[in-house]
């Protein structure tokens, strides 16, 4: 399997402090066995969740670090052959630059689901076969290797860089924000875009035809689609 290069960072804030409320350091880490892991699970609620492959460690790692009001929990959970992680907190009470860093061994599995009620959201260099995220307000990186993808957010900007693993199929939509798809090992498409206020762009220049094929529906009611 051929590598690429992801440079990019974010620092959001996510809400003031509450000179009324004690202001408290979050910093707690988790890790996990991730030998027989085939299928990963992070819920955050307020939290920026950056996940990541490194392939110098065998272990999946979890750190929640930040500055909260109230005090925040890292969850961490084993069922069979799935992993589940979990932000516990309450959207209702003021944070700054709260932060869940997971670092996962680099392997292919089946499926990850990724849950944010309010952050944003970065996923570099993951490969599987199955990804599916449900956010309602923060904006969306991905970058990795992929067959089945499905995205949904209320509000914020999608920004994609996909490798194709195989015949790829998603759906990516937004209510409000930008989708910028990018696609890698990928010859023809059946590609459906629709914007109902901005505009939709296809700057692919070339096709692979050594790549596979694919079948997207790319939807946003407020912002640009742009695919290359």
């Amino acid at each position: 399997m051929s590598s690429f290069n992801f440079n990019g960072s974010f620092t959001v804030v996510n809400g003031q402090f509450n000179d009324s409320e004690p202001n408290r350091q979050i910093d707690e880490i988790k890790s996990a066995d991730f030998k027989n892991i085939e299928s990963l699970i992070i819920v955050s609620n307020v939290a920026n969740v950056n996940v990541y492959a490194d392939s110098s460690v065998e272990r999946l790692e979890a750190h929640l670090h930040g500055m909260a009001s109230k005090d925040v929990k890292l969850h961490m959970e084993t069922d069979g052959s799935t992993l589940r992680i979990e932000e516990n907190s309450a959207v209702n009470f003021c944070i700054k630059e709260l932060k869940l860093d997971i670092k996962v061994p680099k392997k292919n599995l089946k499926s990850i689901n990724l849950n944010s009620i309010s952050g944003d959201l970065m996923i570099v260099d993951l490969s599987c076969d199955d990804i599916n995220v449900m956010s309602t307000s923060g904006n969306l990186e991905v970058a990795g290797y992929f067959s089945d993808m499905c995205i949904n957010t209320i509000s914020g900007d999608i920004s994609m860089y996909v490798n194709a693993k195989g015949y790829l199929e998603g759906r990516i939509f937004t209510l409000s924000g930008d989708i910028t798809l990018q696609l890698i090992n990928v010859a023809f498409i059946d590609f459906y875009a629709k914007s109902l206020n901005g505009d939709v762009r296809n700057h692919r220049q070339s096709i692979d035809r050594d790549g596979h094929n694919a079948r997207l529906d790319v939807l946003t009611g407020n912002g640009d689609i742009t695919i290359s």
